[in-house]
């Protein structure tokens, strides 16, 4: 659970992030459930208005924030609104997921969806070089463990 303290006009709020089975905000004690808009991982951009200081919880992945008047509290960097998944990033996805379960059966997948998960983030971030990295060393542990398997049933 993550909490942030922010002043207004003299009032101070609390704003609580509680991640579980359900995503919930408590905004001075109102409980407010979130939902992902990815299916993939869990993306949020939530807005909170205090009078006139605009508030954004945003959670990526395993990373939550809260930015204030475009500031991000923990981090102190600007506030950038959370975008949708490239369809690209889609695509590298599915490709080493279904490249995985065709070359080594479900270990593949799994390390497909695994990587999948690092290299969205990476995304998230803005971070191509670090996708395309993430990708290419999925792929790579894929094709080892597929000549690791047929090395053994030979």
């Amino acid at each position: 659970m993550k909490n942030w303290k922010v002043e207004v006009d003299g009032i101070s709020h609390t704003v609580e992030y509680k991640k579980g089975f359900r995503n919930k905000v408590i905004i001075d004690g109102e409980v407010q459930k979130l939902k992902s808009s990815s299916s993939i991982t869990n993306l949020i951009d939530y807005e909170i208005c205090f009078g006139d200081t605009k508030c954004n919880l945003v959670v990526i992945g395993k990373e939550v924030d809260l930015a204030v008047n475009g500031v991000y509290l923990n981090k102190g960097t600007k506030y950038e609104p959370v975008s949708a998944l490239p369809s690209w990033v889609l695509v590298l996805s599915a490709i080493n997921i279904l490249g995985g379960l065709l070359l080594t059966g479900v270990l593949g997948m799994c390390i497909g969806s695994l990587f999948s998960m690092l290299y969205i983030q990476a995304s998230h971030k803005k971070k191509k070089g670090a996708v395309i990295m993430w990708f290419i060393l999925s792929c790579i542990l894929q094709v080892i463990l597929a000549f690791g398997i047929v090395a053994m049933l030979s």
